[in-house]
């Protein structure tokens, strides 16, 4: 190795140049001049001389290392001879240490061993991959230059060619070792171990795909891009290199049956010959070959690229490991700073833009959509959070989304996609799509879908997971957020309705009089009711069919919108239509350059005279046509025809004046009815009086039960059941459901027979009008007269508004609650203390009405009635809706939790503990506690929402999920109520989340432990103490069946034992070990050694704890003895 000769600095010298002539300098001055010129001269020499010292250190170095560099390389020829002769040779002391310290150093370097043949002449060398760093004594960093040195007329044999080539690569994938060795916890290290990789192995083309945990997928960072592929053994080159753990060869890898073209054309886009190796099973090395000079892969870069894998294998697995916690940890904290943030989200307005900027923020998502699911339809929710009222048909992506119940993801939407249809999911097109549905109460309610995703191509089981919690927690407040869009909405139609009286009652019979033609003015009042793109108003006499006005956009246009068959058709008779499916309208035929969204059309006919009115295309987006504007349309539309009659003089004056007088007559009414709270009712009961009838009742034809409901009805109405379709006048109301049904005597006719009749009372007609255009809803009017002369006319006038109300009472009430609450009535309640207070007590021995009788005796017993600031009629209707949330388990039911607030009460009020020991507002808490504690129970167990990982885990963990998912129900459901006003404080709170959480089981020493600790100086001013004794009673009276008469305590445990038998059996199903009968250890699984350790190790030392302090309690502890002496009975027995 020769050395480049040393040669001297060159020194810049100052250029010469023409001096100017300056004034002579003071003497002083000069000094100074001179002073400061040579000190930078000695400055100038200093630093030569450092440089100077510094080039001859250099030089002295040089030479050192070239000495050093010829003993080396004798060194390495003699041993690399022994090598190929395959002898041993044992290494010095210095060598074998160093060599067991860089092993030290790396465990995973152990695993670093290349397969190779046994037979191979370097097996030696094969076998301990860190000889070569023994051999260099040491001296890595110069491996690269010995190498280079060697001759090449040695060689090694086939795996270590004796070239500078092959030498080098060993060199290079040792210090590629070493140096990811310290990227392994960086969150680049793929990247930097591909462009490592690209540099040992001099492919540019190279890429490692990296497994995920979680997914099980395997992903590669390209150009800052993530893409995750699923490796199928039978699929793809990378999946049969790890299935078979070994390299492959691909010389023609588009012609090969393994070719994967979501792959291959990602990583391979020219079609080179391809080299795969696999990475343990971790990983994968793609190597397509970018060489010119080169066609294939040499046997000896094969075994190179197979040293470098296992190399590599270990540094890789442990930053998948690291990789896996930060994303986890991360995750972790995103939900639950989304948790955290989504409790005060009470509106669509709130929740929506948080829900989608968080999904955004954490995975990335380029588009996020809700869709609201209904019986028969769904909806769009806006990026503002407005239910989008365009309506869609139940198809498409979000159907089958909400059909399967389950995620659902796709790599990529196109138009071959199975359930893709192009008006609803056009919008997803070409992109990965995650789609999810938000299940309450076991109905989908809605479906949540992702559509395409920054820097990757497709949603992983990890966005699948993220998601999935964040659903779990909209499923309990979208519901919340749903009501009050609903509200919302209602008072907006509400709005729309008085402003549309208010349109409506400017056409008096004096400007109808003096306006020759007043569609003009019809049609601006129109459009400031409905705004759309297009309308027309048309009438038809004699057969002519005339365009009144066209606007477009609020202003006079003549487009023609309208195809004149759909027009014609639309004026023979009285028609309405509201459609967002054109191809279901009659004679509809689309015009050019007009595009077709949704349109509204009606039609009125009086003799020769007919007009209509239609409305395409709505101007607001968060607004589409609805049945309300149908209905207002079509008043609208008579009042054109009124116009009409009134300018052509075909009536005399008075009649005309006897119409409009009429119509006025019922703005008027209408606009009294609309402020009122029961708006409907108010409305058909003026109206039953104008058509001289004395009852009326509103009713449902129920298609999935084959019924009629009542709705509504007049005060003097009989409450009944449903009354089944094949009743004689329901077969009446169906044969003929378009038109009213007239019947002047019943007795007569043979229908008074029919279970309607039972509903009046005396009467002798009656008339069945439908109000709606499907066919569901009917009124019935009763009268014991005649029906007024002028009905025909009261009922055209007045459809039109009953129909505007119907539609805001289908909204507004919750009907099934409002019959059930008329039914029971309650005067005087027929429960005394000692029911309530007796340990005997039965629920099995009352009826539902009494069981509400019974909670409304604990409630004014207690004072409960004052706190919450309620009458009895509010007490009824808040008990019965929990009721309703309770589910029919075997054990975990209504049943349960009444048993428990009446050992509660019982506890409470012969312990004298209220208000000696809990003041009213915490025994408020405690009853609603024991009332509501198992609310939406499963009837399962939280051992099994944790071991399955369900939804309820997902939300609230591993500390009691059941508990606290009933918390949650709990709390929303009196936030809901009218008292919450009166509960909603920090005191109330703290003793209801306390005490209802305690009534998991297992915390039951922590109970009794906090209560001992404060009862030995027990004071009621202070919070904790009062709290720890509520909890203390709620977990006793939670296990009540245990102080019970035996018969009841026995077959409350078969109840529990067969619900934890179908747990049992869902988690067999699933695969998973099954559950304990409790939460304590128990030898025996026969029932009564369960309950006899039960009593042992739980119930005796909760009941000896209360007892103790409160000794008015003591016959507990009898109860429990006559129990336990009961199952030991029975144990004996068994013997």
């Amino acid at each position: 190795m020769k050395s480049r000769p040393i040669t001297p600095i060159d020194i810049k010298r100052p250029s010469t140049s023409i001096k100017k002539i300056r004034k002579p300098e003071k003497p002083v001055d000069a000094l100074r001049s001179t002073t400061k010129q040579n000190e930078q001269y000695a400055a100038t020499i200093a630093e030569l001389e450092t440089q100077r010292n510094t080039y001859m250190d250099a030089l002295d170095d040089l030479n050192q290392r070239i000495i050093k560099d010829g003993d080396l390389i004798a060194g390495l020829r003699d041993r690399f001879q022994e090598l190929l002769q395959g002898k041993k040779e044992k290494s010095s002391r210095s060598n074998q240490d160093n060599l067991e310290e860089e092993i030290k150093l790396s465990k995973e370097a152990e695993k670093a061993i290349i397969a190779f043949d046994s037979q191979h002449p370097s097996a030696y060398l094969a076998e301990n991959p860190h000889i070569l760093m023994d051999i260099t004594s040491g001296t890595s960093n110069y491996f690269s230059e010995v190498a280079m040195n060697i001759e090449s007329s040695i060689t090694l044999g086939e795996y270590l060619v004796t070239s500078m080539e092959q030498l080098n690569s060993i060199s290079r994938c040792l210090k590629a070792y070493e140096s990811l060795r310290q990227c392994v916890r960086l969150n680049n290290f793929l990247e930097t171990a591909t462009e490592t990789t690209k540099k040992v192995l001099q492919s540019e083309g190279t890429t490692i795909l990296s497994s995920d945990l979680v997914s099980k997928d395997f992903h590669t960072v390209i150009s800052t891009n993530t893409y995750y592929f699923s490796l199928d053994k039978d699929k793809s080159f990378p999946g049969r290199c790890i299935n078979l753990k070994q390299s492959l060869i691909v010389r023609d890898p588009i012609n090969d049956k393994l070719y994967s073209p979501s792959i291959d054309q990602i990583l391979n886009p020219t079609n080179k010959t391809l080299l795969v190796s696999p990475i343990w099973d971790i990983g994968v090395l793609y190597i397509p070959q970018t060489s010119p000079f080169k066609k294939s892969f040499s046997r000896a870069e094969v075994l190179i690229t197979e040293f470098y894998c296992q190399l590599l294998a270990p540094l890789l697995a442990a930053h998948i490991h690291y990789s896996h916690s930060i994303q986890l940890a991360n995750h972790r904290r995103a939900l639950q700073i989304f948790k955290t943030n989504l409790v005060p989200k009470n509106s669509l307005k709130a929740l929506i833009p948080f829900l989608y900027q968080t999904i955004q923020e954490c995975i990335y998502a380029n588009d996020v959509e809700m869709y609201i699911i209904n019986d028969d339809n769904f909806s769009k929710v806006t990026n503002e959070g407005k239910v989008d009222t365009n309506q869609y048909k139940l198809n498409g992506l979000p159907h089958y989304i909400s059909e399967i119940k389950s995620p659902h993801v796709i790599d990529r939407v196109n138009e071959r996609t199975p359930n893709y249809v192009q008006e609803v999911d056009e919008w997803a097109l070409g992109n990965c799509f995650l789609g999810m549905p938000i299940i309450s109460n076991g109905k989908v309610i809605a479906v949540l879908e992702l559509s395409g995703k920054n820097g990757t191509n497709k949603f992983t089981q990890w966005d699948v997971d993220f998601v999935s919690v964040i659903v779990n927690c909209l499923a309990l407040i979208l519901p919340r957020c749903l009501q009050v869009f609903d509200k919302e909405r209602d008072e907006n139609i509400i709005r729309e309705a008085a402003m549309f009286s208010e349109i409506v009652s400017e056409y008096t019979y004096s400007n109808m009089l003096s306006t020759n033609d007043i569609c003009e003015k019809i049609s601006y009042d129109v459009f400031k009711l409905i705004p759309c793109e297009y309308l027309l108003i048309a009438t038809k006499y004699d057969n002519t069919i005339k365009t009144v006005i066209t606007l477009k956009n609020g202003e006079k246009s003549d487009v023609l919108f309208i195809n004149p068959e759909f027009l014609s058709m639309s004026l023979k008779a009285n028609y309405s239509i509201l459609s967002r499916d054109f191809t279901e309208v009659k004679d509809f035929r689309p015009m050019r350059e007009i595009e077709y969204k949704e349109i509204v059309a009606v039609s009125r006919i009086y003799n020769d005279y007919c007009y209509a009115i239609v409305c395409l295309n709505t101007m607001d987006k968060l607004r589409n046509f609805t049945v309300v504007d149908k209905h207002m349309l079509e008043v609208l539309a008579q009042l054109c025809i009124t116009s009409k009659v009134n300018n052509s003089k075909i009536h005399e004056k008075e009649t005309i004046e006897m119409e409009n007088l009429s119509f006025q007559n019922s703005l008027e009414v209408f606009k009294t009815v609309l402020y009122k709270e029961k708006q409907l009712q108010s409305l058909l009961l003026v109206f039953s009086e104008m058509i001289n009838a004395h009852s009326f009742c509103l009713i449902e034809k129920n298609k999935s039960k084959n019924n009629f409901s009542i709705l509504l009805s007049s005060p003097n109405v009989k409450i009944c059941p449903p009354i089944p379709l094949d009743d004689v006048l329901s077969a009446m109301i169906l044969s003929q459901p378009s038109h009213h049904i007239f019947i002047e005597n019943i007795n007569e006719t043979g229908l008074d027979k029919s279970k309607f009749v039972e509903l009046f009372k005396q009467f002798s007609s009656l008339v069945i009008s439908p109000i709606s255009t499907d066919q569901t809803y009917f009124i019935i009017f009763v009268t014991d007269n005649k029906f007024a002369s002028n009905f025909n006319v009261l009922f055209d006038l007045y459809t039109p508004m009953i129909t505007i109300l119907l539609n805001i009472f289908l909204k507004t009430n919750h009907t099934d609650m409002i019959r059930k609450a008329n039914q029971l009535k309650i005067d005087e309640l027929s429960f005394y203390d000692h029911d309530l207070t007796s340990k005997s007590f039965s629920i099995e021995k009352y009826n539902d009405q009494q069981i509400i009788e019974l909670l409304l005796r604990v409630f004014e017993s207690l004072e409960i009635n004052n706190v919450l600031c309620s009458k009895t009629p509010k007490i009824v209707k808040f008990l019965e809706e929990v009721s309703k949330l309770y589910k029919n388990n075997k054990y975990h039911n209504w049943n349960h939790a009444v048993e428990t607030v009446q050992l509660c009460y019982s506890i409470v009020k012969r312990g004298k503990m209220s208000p000696r020991a809990i003041n009213p507002m915490q025994t408020t808490a405690l009853i609603l506690a024991c009332l509501l504690h198992d609310i939406c129970h499963d009837g399962t167990s939280n051992e099994y929402h944790i071991k399955a990982k369900s939804s309820l885990y997902h939300v609230f963990g591993d500390d009691c999920p059941l508990e606290n998912s009933s918390l949650t129900r709990s709390v929303r459901l009196l936030k809901s109520q009218p008292f919450f006003v009166c509960i909603n404080n920090e005191e109330f709170w703290l003793f209801f989340k306390e005490c209802l959480l305690a009534t998991d089981i297992k915390k039951y020493e922590e109970t009794i432990q906090n209560y001992q600790q404060c009862a030995r100086n027990f004071d009621s001013k202070n919070l904790i103490h009062s709290v720890s004794l509520a909890k203390l009673v709620i977990t006793v009276a939670n296990i009540s069946n245990v102080v019970r008469p035996f018969s009841q305590a026995q077959q409350v445990a078969e109840n529990l034992e067969t619900e934890t038998d179908e747990t049992n059996e869902k988690l067999r199903t699933l695969g998973i070990k099954e559950q304990t009968f409790v939460y304590w250890k128990c030898e025996s699984d026969e029932l009564p050694n369960i309950e006899m350790k039960f009593i042992q190790e739980v119930a005796t030392p909760l009941i000896k704890a209360i007892t103790g302090s409160f000794p008015e309690l003591n016959d507990l502890n009898t109860s429990l003895e006559e129990t336990k002496r009961n199952w030991q009975q029975i144990i004996s027995n068994l013997e």
